[in-house]
């Protein structure tokens, strides 16, 4: 056990974690250590090897050590359980280029064709350095997480190497076991050694990124930080830090560590989130929690979710009910106006009587429209608060105390928490149903509905890349209309041909436009063509060969809430279509739908080619 070490001692001594061994650590930074001592007068810099985390742990909290230069995981405990803090990063030496990121690679061999994704990782077995490693284990157990996979479930085995990255290489090289992980660059070192062939191992999940030329299957995270500890003060700190921020790629020491040199310290917040995703150390210690606790502590909540959730139900059951009511109230104004148009054409001589009366009824019907509007979207938009309190404090009720609850009450808190979210989901698209009629004059303009299309791909891209879809989009459709309200249609459409085509094995989708010659009921011509005169319609289109369904129901797609499918089979709420509908009909135009089951869906819309606002 090394002597206390104090502030103003000669001898300052750095704790290094010592993963392959304390000679060859002491080999690695020993001359770091020299170097600082030839540029800080009056103190000696020495190397103190450390192989176990919790020894470097302690050497920290006691003042056996001034400063501590270990991998991210390791300083994260040392920063919330010592107190110790950053001051540089490890510019790593690789291929003469310094960088300061790193992650994890997982790989299996190229002949496994039945291991493609890491989906395929199911029921495989798999090797990892060891359970504290870092970029050698829980990088990639993060990553996994993130991909669905539980490591501890989802495997038919978890070995670890001991520390040992060539190890872990082998062992999937021989095939001992299916698949394995490693720090990145590590392949690429073996191979350059002529260790491995490159070309016998294929990476999963692999990631791009330009300035980071190794293979990586992760997210990056910053590499070693060379860390004070509270026994080091302000102004020698800052004399190490000015020292190692001027030392050169060349100089012996910078070679020995295998470094470029330094640079200040990056970011290790994402350390910190990773760490406590996995619930280990410094965040492995969470208060204990039982049954009786929860019913103690947490009964007053449950019973006020509860009790909201059945207010929220009743409420909207008087909104929906209201609605019907002025619906109905609608319709019987509109019958009157009818009636009286009419009554004009019989009774000519009552001509300037029945205009200011059809006029009054007009009146009452817009104004009965702009209540309910009005009505419909504040009803919505203050439902929003006690609902995101409810999908929050089961959230969290679900988080802390999911170890000791039943089956039964967890999946209680889980249809709470559904629910919750499926109706976030309903109120927003009451709002935006709502935005629809209350939006004033449309914003006109050219719109290259083209490039919308793209953009509205490239998101839904990134959200599900794993669904691959043949996406065909006719370049250059332009038409006039309000660029929002457009984007709003374009987007719909595309998302419900996506959906659609989640079950297809080949699936396809295609955005053109065709045209009509002077029958506005008639399917679109199968030539599209960009030269039109005012004889022709253009008619837009979205076709999928997805679910499709069968056209006895065509008449209800577009109405409010309707679900052709069963709600667990597609997520939605039924607004999509008739957002649609209501911002075509604003434009002045038309949307009708053709398909059949099992066999693809096409939605036709038009446009007006003129700049005028419609009515």
């Amino acid at each position: 056990m090394l002597g206390s070490a104090q502030v103003g001692a000669e001898n300052i001594r750095i704790g290094v974690r010592a993963h392959s061994g304390e000679a060859k650590a002491f080999a690695s930074w020993q001359p770091t250590a020299n170097y600082l001592t030839s540029q800080i007068s009056d103190h000696t810099f020495l190397v103190v090897p450390i192989v176990k985390f919790s020894e470097l742990l302690g050497a920290a909290n006691s003042g056996d050590v001034h400063f501590i230069l270990t991998n991210p995981s390791a300083y994260i405990r040392a920063e919330v359980q010592a107190g110790a803090s950053r001051l540089l990063t490890l510019r790593n030496n690789r291929g003469n280029k310094g960088y300061t990121v790193f992650g994890s690679v997982i790989f299996t061999r190229a002949d496994r064709d039945d291991i493609v994704n890491l989906s395929d990782l199911r029921g495989k077995s798999f090797i990892a350095v060891a359970p504290k490693a870092f970029g050698g284990w829980q990088v990639s157990w993060y990553e996994l997480l993130q991909n669905g996979i539980d490591p501890q479930g989802d495997f038919s085995e978890l070995l670890f190497g001991h520390s040992n990255q060539e190890t872990v290489v082998y062992a999937v090289n021989d095939g001992d076991v299916d698949a394995g992980t490693v720090r990145t660059d590590m392949l690429e070192r073996l191979h350059k050694s002529r260790l491995i062939d490159m070309r016998h191992f294929k990476v999963l999940g692999a990631k791009t990124d330009a300035s980071f030329p190794f293979y990586h299957s992760t997210k990056l995270y910053p590499e070693w930080a060379f860390a004070k500890t509270r026994f080091a003060s302000d102004e020698l700190s800052n004399q190490v830090v000015i020292a190692l921020l001027g030392i050169s790629p060349e100089h012996p020491a910078s070679i020995a560590g295998q470094y470029q040199g330094w640079t200040v310290p990056l970011n290790y917040e994402p350390v910190h989130e990773l760490l406590q995703a996995l619930h280990v150390s410094p965040y492995d210690k969470l208060p204990e929690i039982s049954p009786q606790r929860v019913f103690q502590e947490y009964r007053f909540s449950v019973v006020m979710v509860v009790l909201s959730i059945v207010v929220i139900l009743l409420v909207l059951c008087a909104v929906l009910r209201s609605r019907q009511k002025i619906n109905v109230l609608n319709g019987k104004l509109n019958l009157q106006v009818e009636q009286r148009q009419q009554a004009e054409k019989s009774l000519h001589q009552y001509q300037t009587h029945l205009e200011a009366l059809v006029e009054a009824r007009t009146r009452e019907l817009q104004e009965s429209n702009r209540e309910l509007e009005s009505y419909s979207y504040s009803i919505a938009h203050d439902l929003r608060a006690p609902l995101r309190s409810i999908t929050s404090f089961s959230q969290i009720l679900g988080e802390e105390a999911r170890q000791k609850l039943s089956v039964e009450e967890t999946g209680f808190l889980e249809r709470i928490t559904a629910a919750g979210k499926y109706m976030a989901e309903l109120i927003d698209d009451i709002l935006e149903l709502a935005s629809v009629h209350r939006h004033g004059a449309l914003s006109l303009s050219e719109v290259n509905i083209s490039e919308i299309a793209n953009s509205v791909i490239h998101r839904i891209q990134l959200q599900d890349p794993g669904h691959s879809v043949q996406w065909d989009i006719a370049a250059n459709l332009k038409t006039q209309g309000d660029p929002e309200y457009i984007r709003i249609i374009i987007d719909n459409l595309l998302m419900n041909a996506w959906q659609y085509t989640l079950s297809v094995e080949s699936p396809r989708i295609e955005l053109g436009c065709k045209v009509n010659v002077n029958n506005p009921d008639s399917t679109p011509d199968s030539t599209p063509d960009s030269t039109l005169d005012s004889n022709h319609e253009t008619v837009f289109f979205v076709k999928d060969n997805g679910r499709g369904f069968n056209m006895r129901y065509v008449n209800k797609l577009f109405m409010p809430f309707y679900r052709h499918h069963g709600k667990g089979e597609f997520e939605g709420t039924g607004v999509g279509l008739t957002l649609v509908q209501k911002i075509v009909q604003r434009h002045g135009g038309r949307v009708w739908a053709e398909g059949k089951e099992g066999e693809g869906a096409c939605f036709f819309f038009t446009l007006p080619d003129s700049l005028e606002t419609p009515p």
